[in-house]
């Protein structure tokens, strides 16, 4: 009998994890951006709204961030997951269709490249080359 006082207890509570569960879902706070994760070594690498931030693992304190001043410069907003490969940190804007490669020590711009449209899924590494998909559902490399 116990046991099952018990479970009539947990049901109301479950039944309220459930329901904010399903709230939380529903779109009911709007966000500008989700974001994009990835970890290499000693640092994860956040790509949010209009800014790609490198962390320590460790610390948690912020190693730098792209664009220095965001507020200032119309970059993104980086919706997908970064990439990092032999030492460069690739992410693609999802506002501005273009791919960036950014150092992975300082987070110092190599190279864009304008791709058209915009990007909401991660740069991928084939051999020597990243390929992003576009919402105009062209892959490019």
């Amino acid at each position: 009998m116990r046991q099952k006082l018990r479970g009539l207890r947990l049901t109301p509570l479950f039944l309220l994890a459930v329901l904010a569960l399903l709230v939380g879902c529903s779109g009911g706070v709007q966000q500008g951006s989700w974001f994009g994760l990835a970890a290499s070594e000693d640092t994860v690498y956040l790509a949010a709204d209009e800014e790609v931030v490198a962390l320590d693992l460790v610390s948690g304190a912020e190693s730098w961030g792209y664009p220095v001043e965001p507020d200032k410069q119309e970059f993104g907003p980086f919706f997908a997951t970064p990439l990092v490969d032999k030492g460069v940190v690739n992410v693609a804007g999802y506002g501005d269709g273009e791919v960036y490669a950014l150092t992975r020590e300082r987070g110092t711009e190599q190279w864009t490249v304008e791709t058209g449209a915009g990007i909401v899924e991660g740069p991928a590494s084939v051999g020597s080359s990243i390929v992003v998909g576009n919402n105009d559902g062209c892959l490019l490399y």
